[in-house]
């Protein structure tokens, strides 16, 4: 098995990550006085289970797929200035309804959140 490249090449990412990974960790899971807080490490092993969860959602990976699209369509355009009727007009447009329909959904779970 370790005569895979594959498994090499995990090992070493593995090794790349572990500071930057631990010290994510220890701030989601050690409290102010430096003490390690079981609440906080059942919170983020929730967290991480639950974004582990929608990572897997075929929703969420086509809006990646589709705002890495829109970051190559960046470089390949110039941005151009939109005036309050370009806006309007743009909403017509259901690609761009649907993806403001999305940011408003996120926004509003934020918000939810931030309460």
């Amino acid at each position: 098995m370790l005569d895979d490249d594959e498994t090499w090449k995990f090992i070493e990412y593995a090794l790349v990550m572990k500071g930057p990974l631990t010290r994510f960790m220890e701030s989601m899971m050690v409290d102010e006085e430096g003490n390690i807080n079981l609440d906080l490490i059942e919170k983020t092993f929730e967290m991480l289970s639950e974004l582990a969860t929608i990572m897997n959602q075929p929703s969420l990976q086509k809006m990646i797929e589709g705002v890495v699209e829109g970051f190559k369509k960046l470089d390949e355009e110039e941005i151009k200035k939109v005036s309050t009727f370009g806006v309007l007009s743009a909403m017509r447009d259901e690609d761009v309804q649907r993806g403001i329909g999305a940011v408003f959904t996120i926004l509003k779970a934020l918000g939810r959140a931030l309460k």
